[in-house]
């Protein structure tokens, strides 16, 4: 055994040493980040590594990992594989969820370094180049990963692409097994990645077994060259029934892991959503349109922000040119096809997804949100042209010996920028101050209370925000949580709104009861921002400004319902997401419910104090911050 290892060490070349040199560098590196943080560097109220947080405290508390993290009776708001990996973690190791989310991400970067670097070898037999990609696609600004978008982005893209080459150039029963396990593995990663994995496994199925047979060739008559298509339709033949089987186990098998997520999105609800409004994009706007291709262009191939992005977008755009002179010319032919074809597809598959709502939306009326699909597939493109245009033009400058050297020289490059650039990130992160500080004591005593009392599906009434803050710190769950993209699209999130305006403001107690009941109501949880998360009012008792308070879609429906209640409501065509307002977004015909609030301390309906009684309670001196209240329904 000791002699087997010995020989693997021996075939490590400086290329793997040199891996594990900038792994190295970047764990340390990270490691300075996180040390100096005692609490996640994102608002507390509504943001999104407090979401995943409760996604993760949730699973780790006993939640059902299927369900959501945020309320009964729906699907996850965010996607399960990251935080059922983290839950676990936390678990293992007997981590804070906070700790876990931390060195977690350290483990990414292990784990993810070693794909994309086997990965990109694979694709190249160049260990060198594949160094290259490792630190163009893996900048130290990833890092630290705190959420199931990162988390997709960094390990289950490359893994995908990975697998899904090994099925390519093998096309054995284990590569397609292989690649159905990462296929559904990235299926439950993200929403938009599902699409991406469809998208791309349509792609590579329909060359694999119709255009990979179409032959071009060229017809010289007189000074006219006439490229003629033919189809081998022998080969097309021999092939297409283990394609055909091929593809067929990656689908059953990749589609019955997705299935722990989308079935009830594709069975039960057919893909209908509940309308819910959220902060959208005005995607059929020629400006905007315009702008996005504008921004797109600038991003990928004239970003000269800084040395990394300079090169990047260089050798970018010397590899899409490189790519259409390989299809056009004999100049490059000495690249394998089988890596070529590869390319190409992947690079099509990244420009189609970065641009699907041009078609999906006006034929479809859906898309799945403009810019997440190129997340996933533009920055691995990306990686792979930037190193096949590097190498196409040693190629044809015929400077081929000296390649290992210029790479070499390029990667240094890199890595001496790495630690500059990480620095300009966290200074310029306006939530890097808040990840330095700890959670005001009222949280950690709430959710420390809460955690050792109750439930992990108890159901707590309060405010959009201040649910979205118990909720993330406890893992318990609200009858509703902020609107955005924190719930599941099939959520009615509207109705849980208008519910709610009754439960906790509205006159009629038999219907409180009835609501109290349905939601199976156990706590109010109320601390000192209540009215604030909602309005700002000045001293004569007048609403100024607004944040997110309750709202409904305006609709005849919600304007009966709420009215049948004596809910008062603003109608007003405006912004659904708080932290999303300008030119850039749509607005919305809402109804923002403008309550009577009772007092400071007990904004709700008095009718409603019947049903609580204190169980918790944090003061400040003679100030009262939090308080929980349990709450029974004879």
């Amino acid at each position: 055994m000791k002699c087997l290892n010995l020989s693997r060490l021996k075939n490590l070349r400086w290329q793997d040493l040199l891996l594990i040199g900038i792994i190295l560098m970047y764990l340390f590196l990270q490691n300075g980040i996180i040390s100096q943080y005692k609490a996640l560097p994102s608002p507390v109220y509504g943001g999104d590594y407090y979401f995943q947080l409760g996604s993760i405290n949730h699973i780790r508390y006993g939640g059902n990992p299927l369900g959501s993290s945020s309320v009964l009776d729906s699907e996850p708001g965010f996607f399960i594989l990251y935080s059922s990996l983290v839950a676990v973690f936390a678990n293992l190791l007997s981590l804070e969820s906070i700790e876990a989310m931390f060195y977690f991400s350290q483990l990414l970067i292990l784990t993810s370094f070693i794909v994309v670097y086997y990965f990109l070898y694979y694709l190249f037999k160049d260990k060198t180049l594949a160094l290259l990609g490792v630190v163009i696609y893996l900048p130290i600004t990833r890092f630290p990963v705190l959420k199931y978008t990162e988390f997709t982005i960094v390990l289950m893209m490359p893994l995908f692409f990975f697998s899904m080459f090994y099925l390519f150039k093998i096309g054995s029963l284990k590569s397609g097994v292989i690649a159905g396990i990462v296929y559904g593995l990235c299926a439950i990663s993200h929403g938009a990645a599902f699409f991406v994995i469809n998208v791309f496994f349509m792609v590579l199925f329909l060359y694999m077994a119709f255009f990979q047979y179409i032959i071009p060739n060229k017809d010289l008559k007189g000074d006219r060259i006439r490229i003629k298509l033919n189809l081998d339709k022998s080969n097309l033949k021999r092939n297409l029934s283990h394609t055909l089987k091929l593809f067929l186990i990656v689908f059953v098998i990749g589609f019955s892991i997705s299935l722990l997520y989308w079935f009830k999105p594709i069975f039960i609800y057919h893909g209908k959503t509940s309308g819910i409004l959220t902060a959208s994009y005005p995607l059929t706007s020629p400006e905007y349109q315009s702008n996005f291709l504008m921004n797109f262009l600038r991003g990928n191939f004239l970003n000269f922000r800084n040395f990394i992005t300079s090169f990047t977008s260089i050798f970018f755009s010397v590899g899409v040119v490189s790519l259409f002179l390989y299809f056009l010319s004999e100049k490059l032919k000495f690249w394998d096809k089988l890596i070529a074809n590869y390319i190409c597809l992947v690079f099509l598959t990244a420009i189609f997804a970065s641009f699907h709502f041009l078609l999906t939306e006006p034929l479809l009326g859906i898309n799945f949100h403009p810019t997440r699909p190129m997340m996933f597939t533009m920055p691995i493109a990306k990686t792979i042209l930037v190193l096949f245009g590097i190498s196409s033009l040693i190629h044809l400058i015929k400077i081929e010996k000296y390649k290992e050297y210029l790479i070499l020289v390029l990667l240094v490059s890199v890595l001496i920028q790495q630690p500059s650039i990480l620095s300009d990130s966290i200074e310029n992160n306006v939530w890097t101050k808040s990840g330095r500080s700890p959670l005001p004591e009222h949280f950690e005593e709430m959710s420390k209370w809460v955690i050792e009392n109750t439930d992990v599906n108890d159901v707590f009434l309060s405010t959009n925000e201040l649910s979205f803050a118990f909720n993330a710190l406890t893992g318990r769950k609200g009858v509703v949580t902020r609107r955005v993209s924190h719930h599941s699209p099939f959520l009615d999130i509207d109705q849980r709104e208008a519910d709610l305006a009754i439960i906790l403001y509205g006159e009629d107690d038999s219907k409180r009861r009835e609501l109290l009941k349905k939601y199976d109501v156990d706590y109010l949880y109320w601390n000192y921002y209540w009215i604030q998360s909602e309005y700002t009012i000045d001293q004569n008792g007048r609403i100024v400004s607004w944040y997110d308070p309750l709202i409904t879609k305006d609709t005849p429906y919600f304007r009966e319902y709420l009215d049948s209640y004596n809910i008062r409501y603003y109608p007003l065509n405006t912004y659904p997401d708080p932290s999303k307002r300008g030119e850039e977004y749509a607005k919305s015909d809402l109804l923002l419910i403008v309550p009577q609030y009772r007092s400071l301390e007990q904004p709700w309906s008095e009718a409603l104090d019947k049903y609580m009684s204190l169980v918790w309670e944090y003061k400040e001196g003679d100030s009262t911050i939090a308080r929980i209240y349990r709450i029974k329904v004879e």
